[in-house]
Parts: structure tokens; C-alpha cells; sequence
């Protein structure tokens, strides 16, 4: 009784946290004080509710309450629990735009939910999963997933999540400027919110129809459709709505051509989004009326909101990089946190052998006095005893001897990790700064001399800062690659792809590139070779040696693909008509512990981690990749992939 009495306290308290109690809310420290004394069911409702409490203020916190919870539930092995913390695990990857491993997260919780035939927790796994493969560009698999979240809910006739996953749908096609599908799915949501009722959804539906009829210039439907959308807004109080929808009216009238209506909605829509900072919406608005007022020739209020939304931009950017990088210092610590726990228990373990090894031996010792106290009729069992005594030390020094071997190869991958910690840090220091230096130069000059630079003068300084952009972009997109195949994060999912398709579409993808720098690209590809490896890690390793290429060679100059088959392998050449590379320099290329970074023609910078995420990329896949090379007369790279698995 006492314990049902407990139980319902605490409970109540949950519920006091969920729904808040004359404007005041439980704080999160009651919850974890009630964690040490609660059974696991509740610990697992207490961590859940913590997770909700630093949803919008720590992800790093809301990471580590559901890594207990995980424990929680593994050690239970309760496979509903485990699948519900996968999700929400993958949730928080997903929210820190970490798709590929909330991809991984969610893929475990489907695992798991599948086991206990749970289609309704399916269901949500499959929509949150979706969602994931569309930003990861993984489109097919993410409209396969819509519609298994779609079947489920029909199954279960679960209205709303139906409609979420159609709507989820039109989404994935008006990603793709597939408008005539997208539409037939929009329509499909419409007969549902007619006994739903529910306007926010359905205002929602209505703009995405607004978005497809301004596209294909039918304004007057897209006017009648916003009409709709704005009674149900206003009727259902909802504000981030109803400023979007005079963002689109004002949007329809100035693709029609009536400044002045799209002037006064813009502005309405503005001052809507500033009331209640809808931050995404200023930047919309904002940006299209600068566009308006360009049109009109009022060039100062135009750039005056071009600058707000380049300011409202930037904060977004910091505080997205500050969050992100906060969440993964926090998971690199949580990392290292768990292996000192494991050394800790493996010294543990060992002090444990010692003192019982010290207790065997006094045991023993008192056991042989006894023998010899006894009589000398008794010397020859006392001799064997002591035999066995000896083999057994002998075997524990033996274990004792691997323990320790054991306890130096974690401590060198300690240091290794830590090393690779340090020198990502180093690079950090060393190839951000001065490009970050150029960066805020050039953008302070172009803010303050804005007013007495000609446009010539302003086109070049946003050259220059695009430039460096574009390069620090690279340049973090490859220490990312670089640090995840230290740490040995990088997950390789093999299967037989085309190589010749995926060089093409690495030289369509770069063609833009070489075209503004005067070179040309030119291709000869065996057609249907195929090879057994992961197609992003080779998408990767190809794209980074036509960049270095395209880095090094002047205009003028020609840089050539091939891709040709032999036997049981695949070959794929990159060949330009740069600057070379000298002898010395070509054994430092692909080592991490003394790698180069040189300018390129066009003084592009870098931090010298392309090479050697190649290499490694193209190891994962079982290849090896060769290099040619005279100085001053261009280079030539060769990667060799296997045609089958060699596991078989």
C-alpha cells in the first residue's frame, strides 16, 4: 500500500512537470532527485521527462538522459523501452542536423519495435525516419518509409498521423519540383480535415497548393486558396500562420505585378513575424522585399534589408555551429568518459586477482604447515599440492601478464585518440584563422565603405569573401570526414554500384567549378562497371581528387576521367596538366602525422586532409590508390576497387 501510495506521488509530480500549475513548472532537479529512489519503469518516465525539460534549452543533457535510459532499458531487456530511447536518441541527432546517425538510431528503434510487433510505435519510427533519409538526399528510401508510416496508420485508422505522412509526401515532391504529384497528394489531405477539423494542419496543406498554383502563375487560385487559409488561421489563433500567409499574398501580388498590394502585405507580414520573432519568416519577407524595392530603384531601403537579413543569417549560423559544437564536445566526453570507466574496471578487476591470489597463497601456506604437522607419511601428497600450486601461479601470471598487455593497447588507443583530438585542434588553430581573419576583413571593409565603393569594387570584396566561405566550408566539411575515420565512426554500407555513373555525375557536379577557372573536363567511361563498395565514400574520395585537380591547374589546362574494367577490378583515373608535385612532397601526401598544404593556382588554401581522406575512404572499401607525378607537368591518380566481396 505505502509503495502504491509512492508511486501515485510520484507520478503526480510528472504530471505537475508536464502541465504547469499557475505558470510555474516543477523544476528539473525535483526529477532527479527522485531517480535514486524509483524502480526502472519509473526512472524511465522521470529521464523521458527530463529529455523534454532540456529540449529547448541542452541537447548535450537531453543526449545523456536517454543514454541512461538506453542502459536502463538494456539492462532490463525490454526491447519497447530500448526502441523508444533509439527514437528519441535519433530525435536528437536529427534536431543537430546529424541525419546519417539518426538514420542508425532510428533503423535500431524499427529493429526493435518490429520484434515486439508494435505498429503504432513503427508507424513513428518510419515517419521520423523518413524524414531523416530526405535530408541525408536519401529520396527513394525516404518516400519508401513515408508510405510504410502512411499504410500503418490507415491500418490503425489513425487520422492525423495519415496526415502527416501525405503531407510528408507532397513535401518529398516539392523537394524535387515534382509539383503534379506533390498537388495530388495535397489534395488527398483535404476530405480528412472535414471531420478532423484541424486548422493548423490544414492551413498548411492550403499554402503548400498557394506555393504550386504562384509556380504555375494561376494567381487568382492561389488568392482563393490563401482566403481560406486565413480564415481558418484567424479562427484557430494562430500567429506564425497568419504571417505567413500575407508572406504569400504579398508574394502573389508581386509576382502578378501589383507592387503596392505586395508592399502592404510584406509589410503586415513583417510586422506580424517581428511581434512574435518568427525568425525564419523576417528572413523571408525581408529578402523578397529587398528584391521589390530593387526592382522599384529604392536601392539604399533595399540593401537596408538585405544587410537585416544577412545579420539575422549569421546569428542563425553561429548560434547553429555553437550548439553543434557544444553537443559534440559533449558527445566526444561522454566518449572518453565511458572508456576510463571500462579501464577502471579492467584495473578493478585486476586488484580483485591480486588479493585473491594473496588469499590462495596464505590459505595454502596454512594448509602445508598442517600437512607437515601432521607426518612425514603425508610429505609425498604435500608435494604434488605444492606441483599444483605452482602450475596454477604459473597460469595466473600468465593471465595477469595478458591483463597488462591488454591495459597497454588501450592506454596507446587513449593516446592515439587523444593526439588525433590535438592535432584537429592544431589545424583548427592554424588553417581557420586566417581565412576567418580575411573573412571579417573584407566583410567590415564592404559594411563600412559600402557607401563610397563602386559596384565593381563591391563585386570584387564579395568575391573574395564567397571564396573564402566556399574554401572554410571545404575546408570543415574534410575535418569532419577526417576526424569521424580516426575515431572510426565512419560506417561502410557496401553493395554493387555503377562506377561509371558515379564518376559522371562527380564531373556534372564539378563542371561549374573548372568552367569558372578556364578548364575543361573530359571523360572516357567504360560503361556497366561495376564494383562492390560504398557508393558515398567513393563519391567522396573521387570528388576530392578532381577538386585538387581543378585546385591546380591553370586555365587553359584539361583534366581527364576514366573509368575502365580489368578482370576482377575497376580502375578509375584522374589525370590533369597542373603544377605536379615534387618528389619530397609526394611521400608526405597521404600521411596524417606530417601532411602538407599547399596554395593552388588561383591562391586557393586548404588544410592538406583531402589526399589523406582519400586514401583512407578508399582503404575502407579494400582498393589502393597510386599516384604519378612530374613537377610542373601534372599528376595523375589511379584508384583500384575490387569487383566482388572478398569476404566471400
Amino acid at each position: 500500500m505505502k509503495l502504491k501510495i509512492k508511486y501515485l506521488l510520484i507520478t503526480g509530480i510528472i504530471f505537475l512537470h508536464a502541465f504547469h500549475i499557475n505558470g510555474y513548472s516543477v523544476q528539473a532537479d525535483s526529477l532527479i532527485k527522485l531517480l535514486s529512489s524509483a524502480n526502472d519503469s519509473l526512472k524511465i518516465v522521470l529521464l523521458s521527462q527530463l529529455t523534454e525539460e532540456y529540449k529547448s534549452s541542452s541537447l548535450e543533457k537531453c543526449l545523456e538522459y536517454e543514454n541512461q535510459s538506453l542502459f536502463i532499458a538494456q539492462l532490463a531487456k525490454r526491447h519497447d523501452w530500448m526502441a523508444k530511447a533509439h527514437l528519441r536518441i535519433g530525435e536528437i541527432y536529427y534536431n543537430t542536423e546529424m541525419y546519417p546517425e539518426a538514420i542508425d538510431e532510428y533503423v535500431k528503434a524499427k529493429m526493435l519495435a518490429e520484434q515486439i510487433n508494435d505498429s503504432t510505435l513503427i508507424g513513428n519510427i518510419c515517419h521520423e525516419l523518413g524524414k531523416s533519409y530526405l535530408n541525408n538526399e536519401q529520396t527513394q528510401k525516404g518516400l519508401s518509409s513515408f508510405r510504410k508510416a502512411h499504410q500503418l496508420a490507415k491500418l490503425r485508422k489513425d487520422t492525423l498521423t495519415q496526415i502527416l505522412s501525405i503531407i510528408s509526401i507532397a513535401e518529398l515532391f516539392l523537394s524535387q519540383d515534382n509539383n503534379e504529384e506533390a498537388l495530388i497528394y495535397l489534395n488527398q489531405c483535404i476530405p480528412y480535415f472535414q471531420n478532423t477539423r484541424n486548422n493548423k494542419y490544414y492551413v498548411k496543406v492550403l499554402l503548400y497548393i498557394t506555393e504550386i498554383k504562384i509556380k504555375e502563375k494561376d494567381f487568382l487560385a492561389a488568392r482563393q486558396y490563401l482566403t481560406q487559409a486565413s480564415v481558418l488561421a484567424a479562427d484557430a489563433g494562430l500567429n506564425y500562420e497568419t504571417a505567413n500567409i500575407l508572406y504569400y499574398l504579398g508574394f502573389n501580388f508581386f509576382r502578378e505585378g501589383n507592387i503596392k498590394l505586395s508592399m502592404q502585405h510584406f509589410n503586415q507580414g513583417l510586422e506580424q513575424a517581428n511581434k512574435y520573432g518568427f525568425t525564419d519568416l523576417i528572413i523571408r519577407i525581408e529578402q523578397e522585399l529587398s528584391i521589390l524595392l530593387e526592382n522599384k530603384g529604392s536601392f539604399a531601403q533595399a540593401l537596408s534589408h538585405q544587410k537585416h537579413v544577412y545579420q539575422l543569417k549569421d546569428s542563425l549560423r553561429v548560434s547553429l555551429r555553437d550548439q553543434k559544437m557544444s553537443f559534440l564536445d559533449m558527445k566526444y566526453d561522454s566518449e572518453k568518459k565511458e572508456k576510463d570507466l571500462e579501464l577502471l574496471k579492467r584495473e578493478d578487476a585486476i586488484q580483485s586477482a591480486s588479493l585473491n591470489k594473496q588469499k590462495r597463497l596464505r590459505f595454502y601456506f596454512l594448509f602445508i604447515c598442517l600437512i607437515l604437522i601432521v607426518g612425514a607419511g603425508f610429505s609425498i601428497r604435500a608435494n604434488f599440492i605444492k606441483q599444483r600450486m605452482a602450475s596454477t601461479l604459473n597460469q595466473k601470471k600468465k593471465l595477469l601478464e595478458k591483463t597488462q598487455e591488454d591495459l597497454l593497447k588501450t592506454e596507446q588507443n587513449l593516446q592515439n585518440l587523444n593526439q588525433t583530438k590535438n592535432k584537429l585542434f592544431s589545424i583548427l588553430a592554424h588553417d581557420l584563422i586566417n581565412p576567418f581573419n580575411a573573412l571579417l576583413g573584407f566583410a567590415s571593409l564592404l559594411e563600412d565603405e559600402s557607401n563610397h565603393l563602386n559596384k565593381s569594387e563591391i563585386k570584387e570584396y564579395s568575391s573574395v569573401i564567397y571564396q573564402t566561405a566556399n574554401n572554410l566550408h571545404s575546408l570543415l566539411e574534410n575535418l569532419l570526414q577526417w576526424s569521424q575515420s580516426q575515431t572510426g565512426k565512419i560506417i561502410t554500407r557496401k553493395e554493387m554500384i555503377n562506377i561509371s555513373e558515379l564518376v559522371m555525375s562527380v564531373e556534372n557536379l564539378l563542371q561549374v567549378m573548372a568552367s569558372k577557372k578556364g578548364i575543361s573536363i573530359h571523360s572516357s567511361l567504360d560503361k556497366n562497371c561495376f564494383a562492390f563498395a560504398d557508393q558515398d565514400l567513393i563519391s567522396s574520395a573521387v570528388r576530392n581528387l578532381v577538386q585538387n585537380a581543378i585546385k591546380f591547374s591553370s586555365s587553359g589546362s584539361k583534366i581527364k576521367l576514366s573509368v575502365s574494367c580489368i578482370k576482377d577490378k575497376v580502375i578509375i583515373t584522374v589525370a590533369d596538366e597542373g603544377v605536379g608535385i615534387k618528389k619530397l612532397d609526394q611521400e608526405k601526401l597521404f600521411r596524417s602525422d606530417n601532411h602538407i598544404s599547399t596554395r593552388g593556382t588561383s591562391n586557393e588554401t586548404g588544410a592538406g586532409l583531402g589526399l589523406i581522406i582519400t586514401k583512407e575512404f578508399v582503404l575502407l572499401n579494400e582498393g589502393s590508390i597510386d599516384l604519378q607525378s612530374n613537377h610542373g607537368k601534372g599528376s595523375t591518380f589511379t584508384i583500384t576497387l575490387p569487383v566482388r566481396d572478398k569476404s566471400i
